[in-house]
């Protein structure tokens, strides 16, 4: 028996023994031919060092490496998709991972989970947050992107950009916005994609037809009538979607419906007590219904959640109006104007990166003067440290008064 026992341990001892040279040997082969750069034979290495330490952290990312090197997604996602999320070490991994899902991979619901959960490890994580934020106005979904500024905002781990992306939230029209989501999509029930896009498409494509070319002309309301046709079939096969209905509420309120605003609101679920485009529609069926108190609570509550919203300041102008409260009104009015006139003019921007520094000083003026303290006092701090030069006074005070004059008479033409 004692003999029996003994051959017994020696065996083990010399299987682990054998296990422990492997595992030894396939390290050393991924050090080497990661010095080496031969991208091909560490993936190999790595492969056979996975298999024998699955969980090792080392492993992955050393396999992860040479599929990112060797371009291949598929591999970096098998490396990485079991990759602990425990510490700020973690964090390049995981980021890896989501580069993988949201590009190739096409994944990018995962993708943005992974995302959120560098944000868990890493809260200053700024690169992150900003692909989270560009993610969120590709899928035109303004209050999870307000949500993801303002978070960032607080722990002061943001860019001057990311205030853009706030402040454009209602008005926003990305170029590449399409062709992402295209590359997202699958099937023809994706629901989220499919919203995005016809979402996407009906910003880009709102308004009358400009004087331009009878054939561009018949082309643009060609294009008109598709997305009309394409957001009618989305009412019908998603009929809850919130952000279709959102959308439809906008429409209603830009045309006057109230008939039509009414029935939208009351089919609105929870999630629109934290949706200012709902609170704003709110206030402005009560102001039309008369009920100035309700429309004042609304309002207030629209601008809670969004303090930057021109839209909103035009409502509240016209509640203060009505009640007669024209000092008020007067500054909201102009307020408003201005928040359309430096709306239009950052949309002239060819990209976010190629935003004037003074565009960005004048929405920490505007940021402030609707009271929003937090936006104001970050984009200070973003400007006073920005390497950009402030810019020179080459905008004339006299043209942005006549601008905004403009505006505000733009306003009450446009705006029911």
């Amino acid at each position: 028996m004692l003999l029996l026992a003994g051959m017994g341990a020696l065996l083990w001892g010399g299987v682990t023994w054998m296990y422990f040279s492997q595992v030894e040997a396939a390290r050393s082969a991924c050090q080497k031919w990661e010095s080496e750069r031969n991208w091909s034979k560490l993936l190999v290495a790595a492969q056979e060092w996975r298999r024998l330490e699955p969980n090792r952290r080392d492993a992955m990312q050393a396999g992860a490496t040479a599929s990112r090197e060797l371009r291949q997604p598929n591999s970096v996602f098998e490396f990485l998709k079991d990759h602990p999320a425990e510490t700020k070490g973690d964090v390049p991994w995981l980021s890896m991972l989501a580069s993988a899902q949201m590009g190739p991979l096409k994944d990018p619901l995962t993708g943005l989970s992974t995302l959120q959960k560098v944000l868990t490890l890493d809260p200053k994580e700024t690169e992150v947050r900003r692909r989270i934020i560009f993610f969120y106005a590709v899928m035109v979904q303004p209050v999870e992107l307000l949500a993801v500024v303002r978070d960032s905002a607080e722990n002061e781990a943001d860019l001057p950009e990311f205030y853009a992306y706030a402040f454009l939230a209602d008005g926003l029209k990305l170029s590449n916005a399409l062709e992402r989501i295209k590359g997202w999509m699958r099937g023809d029930r994706d629901e989220p994609m499919m919203v995005a896009y016809a979402l996407n498409s009906a910003r880009n494509l709102d308004g009358g037809v400009p004087p331009m070319d009878e054939a561009e002309a018949t082309k643009l309301r060609h294009s008109q009538a598709l997305r009309a046709s394409y957001l009618q079939q989305l009412r019908e096969m998603f009929p809850e979607n919130h952000h279709v209905l959102a959308y439809d509420l906008g429409q209603a309120v830009s045309n006057g419906q109230t008939v039509m605003c009414a029935e939208l609101l009351s089919r609105a679920t929870a999630v629109a007590d934290g949706d200012y485009r709902f609170w704003r529609a709110r206030g402005w069926l009560f102001l039309k219904a008369g009920d100035f108190v309700e429309a004042q609570r609304a309002f207030d509550e629209a601008l809670k959640l969004h303090p930057i919203d021109w839209r909103t300041r035009y409502y509240l102008a016209d509640l203060n109006r009505r009640n007669r409260r024209l000092d008020v009104a007067d500054q909201e009015y102009q307020l408003a104007a201005e928040g359309k006139e430096l709306e239009s003019e950052f949309l002239a921007a060819s990209d976010v990166q190629h935003i004037p520094h003074e565009l960005f000083d004048r929405l920490r003026v505007f940021a402030g003067k609707c009271g929003d303290e937090l936006v104001a006092q970050r984009l200070e701090v973003l400007l006073s440290t920005s390497k950009t030069g402030r810019a020179s006074p080459s905008v004339v005070p006299n043209r942005r008064r006549q601008a905004a004059s403009q505006q505000l008479q733009t306003l009450k033409r446009e705006f029911p």
